[in-house]
């Protein structure tokens, strides 16, 4: 899961670069990173602040929070700091930040209204909650389409519906920096396409061969489709002129107004 999650951190590493620096995350800042995992971004976000700043790093793991802290003292990282805790919960001994990121945490929570709540009494004012989440997952396809893969997508689509979260939370944005007082700056779509080997193909190779057959229990999709979809993969990957649309992320940063309210 480590070796996955980091492989999926390095497809994403430019993307979100590019939008810390559009949010101003500089020197210097001081940044909450919610749901932190293993620390891939926090390390990312450590090396963008500097010494002079600071990145807390927080997620409910225990685990994945040791591995951060492991490799906070080995590699040298001063300005990173972890708290085991709930992100839909507000934690009021973390100070306040200049910015809150966050990438696929809140299209899985049960409430994230109460993240966006948390967020904004972190945030100083005019500071930013800046996040990557998804828009429109189920447009994901393989192309030349692949009658296998759509239905694999499909089978997701249904688990994520039943499950909890709101997968295509992006699409609520609007709604959510009217109801937390904060202003939806900036709002952008996010479409990637990869050949057969990239690294979008592999970030979905590694999703759907550990996710779509766990569905299999659960009556969401049979044994014989999902080995219809690897085989109809592995052909892609045979014949190598196949491309894969990723699902469609969106960009957000959320500022917060400068003035403090009374």
């Amino acid at each position: 899961e480590l070796a996955r999650l980091r492989d999926q951190h390095a497809t994403w590493a430019q993307q979100a670069a590019q939008l810390w620096s559009r949010a101003g995350i500089a020197a210097g800042a001081h940044v909450l990173d919610l749901g932190c995992g293993p620390g891939f971004t926090t390390r990312a976000l450590a090396d963008v602040v500097g010494e002079d700043g600071r990145v807390v790093g927080r997620d409910i793991s225990t685990r994945f929070l040791n591995h951060l802290d492991g490799r906070r003292a080995r590699q040298g990282y001063p300005q990173i700091e972890t708290s085991i805790g709930d992100v839909e919960e507000y934690d009021e001994g973390l100070g306040t930040f200049d910015f809150v990121y966050a990438r696929w945490v809140f299209c899985w929570l049960d409430d994230p209204a109460a993240a966006f709540a948390a967020a904004a009494r972190y945030l100083k004012p005019g500071g930013a909650l800046v996040l990557q989440e998804y828009l429109d997952w189920g447009s994901m396809r393989v192309l030349p389409r692949s009658a296998p893969f759509e239905r694999a997508v499909d089978a997701c689509m249904q688990s994520f519906g039943e499950g909890p979260g709101t997968i295509d939370i992006a699409r609520g944005f609007p709604d959510a920096a009217r109801e937390h007082g904060l202003v939806l700056e900036h709002f952008a779509p996010i479409a990637r396409v990869g050949a057969v080997g990239s690294p979008e193909w592999q970030w979905i190779g590694a999703f759907i061969d550990s996710y779509v057959p766990r569905l299999v229990e659960f009556d969401f999709i049979t044994e014989e489709e999902v080995a219809e979809m690897r085989a109809a993969w592995a052909a892609c990957e045979r014949e190598g002129s196949a491309y894969l649309y990723t699902p469609v992320m969106a960009d957000a940063v959320f500022r917060k107004s400068s003035v403090p309210t009374p």
